[in-house]
């Protein structure tokens, strides 16, 4: 448990996305794949089914941008991870640990500073972090992409029924 506490901080320190993604408990590395998922599906959708014109358009605004067919959790996870953000404490005092309460396959991580960080055991008994999915999950634009997925999606199925016919212009997500 020390050393994943150790190797967090030094993640931070990096600003190195693979050494903290190996860190993240099982939640966070679901929801991100989960999110890959999705993303590379809207982005097949408007790949296959709008107008020329407007698909550079339409890929941005499902993460187009940003992901291509081998988008996996751990690569869409570093590209919303924002470096300037990603520093470990630099008092001293809240880099050294305190004390450890386990309970079942939690763990408290409490620093000489009071600061706290929680710590879960994965199946394979390796202590992760989840500290990454809640702030994730709020920021504002997963909620603008989800939307988007989902319009692309209804989208997609408008345009997919109405190949032998003449298409309408599909919304913009």
């Amino acid at each position: 448990m020390r050393d994943a506490f150790q190797r967090f901080l030094e993640g931070l320190d990096r600003a190195d996305a693979a050494a903290l993604w190996t860190l993240a408990d099982d939640d966070t590395h679901r929801f991100f794949d989960e999110l890959a998922v999705e993303t590379r599906n809207a982005v097949a959708e408007v790949d296959a089914h709008w107008p020329e014109a407007e698909r550079v358009k339409a890929r941005r605004a499902v993460a187009g941008d940003l992901v291509g067919p081998g988008t996996t959790g751990a690569s869409l996870f570093a590209a919303f991870l924002d470096p300037r953000r990603l520093q470990a404490p630099q008092d001293p005092s809240a880099r050294r640990i305190d004390r450890v309460e386990i309970t079942g396959a939690r763990a408290l991580v409490v620093m000489k500073s009071g600061e706290t960080l929680e710590l879960v055991s994965d199946a394979s008994g390796a202590w992760r972090t989840a500290i990454f999915l809640a702030p994730a999950r709020e920021l504002p634009w997963l909620t603008s992409l989800r939307e988007n997925i989902t319009t692309v999606a209804g989208n997609a199925a408008i345009l997919s029924n109405s190949r032998d016919q003449h298409a309408p212009a599909p919304a913009a997500p």
